[in-house]
């Protein structure tokens, strides 16, 4: 299988979105982001979705054909995306930085993604668990839909302390974002992800103090990305519910009833609510977040390369020009391996070896 890999542009990614995760393919940045493809045999094997940031580049989206699953390809994609990306950081200034993705799939599904992540040396931390289950579940809620709920919810008092994001003052959701990501409990909270009518907060004491964020509809299904409440407490929980009946009254009256609902869990309190709401809901999606700091990656470049893709011609015992001892890359990362393939494993056509 001869194999190349090559940085393209937003246009060609979007031509084959079928290879990216919806919610990358409409976000108002994706101009923004930086593409990779994997070309093999000469078809396109598959296309990787990176999010450049200063401290954190985040790997976005990565999607494999079938039809070259299961060959390192994803691997390989990866690790060269991540060496292209570290071309623009200085090793004395950026070696704090850490490479991020946060991944979400069927349980079964993400374990071949897990893989991924983890061959190209990143460590997994589980998130947390998506539960489903339809909009029609909320109606005539026995906990949900009760009078005295909606009774508080509508009167003056219910109106100040649950507010959608559209009637919530944006410096305090910013405020609260920043809180959520100084103490490592979120990654942030992008406002114009997120739907700004079944998006609700509860304000206390002037402050943000719990959320329930649901992203915009997007193939049927309206996705919660986070429920969560500052305090861990019985009268915390009880406004946790309100908060809950406030988005729940707001998503029956915008979506049919046979629109899916997905809830995220991903602390205890959110766990304890949902399974008392929805004691039938089954477990959908796995979220997990991935962490590869830079220092591995300038410090150890010679040794994190797997050899669980073959290349032809090339040496599958490290994956490294057999020749060319000065090489600090992977061989997939060489270009004039790409192009002659033969010559550089001579020793010809690389400047690097002739050079030294």
């Amino acid at each position: 299988m001869n194999i190349r890999f090559e940085a393209i542009g937003p246009g060609d990614a979007q031509i084959n979105k079928e290879f990216i995760f919806p919610w990358v393919v409409n976000s108002k940045d994706f101009e923004d982001y930086f593409f990779y493809a994997a070309i093999a045999d000469d078809k396109l094997a598959g296309i990787l979705v990176a999010d450049p940031r200063v401290y954190e580049p985040e790997i976005l989206s990565i999607g494999i054909s079938k039809e070259f699953e299961g060959q390192g390809i994803g691997t390989a994609l990866l690790e060269y995306a991540i060496y292209d990306m570290l071309e623009n950081y200085d090793e004395e200034v950026d070696k704090e930085n850490t490479f991020i993705a946060q991944v979400y799939g069927e349980p079964e599904r993400i374990k071949a993604v897990k893989k991924v992540f983890e061959n190209n040396g990143f460590n997994a931390y589980e998130e947390g668990m998506f539960y489903e289950t339809a909009v029609s579940k909320l109606k005539d809620h026995p906990h949900i839909q009760t009078p005295s709920v909606l009774k508080r919810l509508c009167s003056e008092e219910g109106l100040e302390a649950f507010r959608s994001l559209k009637n919530t003052d944006k410096k305090l959701i910013n405020a609260f974002g920043n809180y959520l990501v100084e103490n490592e409990i979120f990654s942030g909270i992008n406002i114009d992800e997120l739907d700004e009518d079944i998006t609700f907060f509860g304000i206390k004491d002037g402050e943000i103090a719990a959320c329930i964020l649901f992203a915009k509809e997007s193939g049927g299904i309206v996705q919660n990305c986070f429920l969560f409440n500052r305090e861990e407490s019985t009268s915390s929980s009880k406004n946790l519910l309100y908060l809950f009946s406030a988005s729940a009254k707001a998503i029956q009256e915008k979506f049919p009833e046979d629109t899916k609902l997905n809830f995220y869990i991903g602390n205890k309190n959110t766990k304890g609510l949902v399974e008392k709401l929805f004691p039938d809901a089954k477990p959908k999606e796995a979220a997990i977040r991935f962490e590869l700091p830079f220092a591995n990656l300038f410090t150890d470049s010679d040794n994190r390369f797997t050899d669980d893709i073959e290349f032809n011609p090339i040496d599958n015992e490290s994956l490294v020009c057999k020749n060319c001892k000065y090489c600090t890359t992977s061989i997939i990362s060489c270009e004039k391996y790409l192009q002659k393939p033969d010559a550089v494993l001579d020793g010809e056509e690389c400047k690097l070896f002739s050079s030294k």
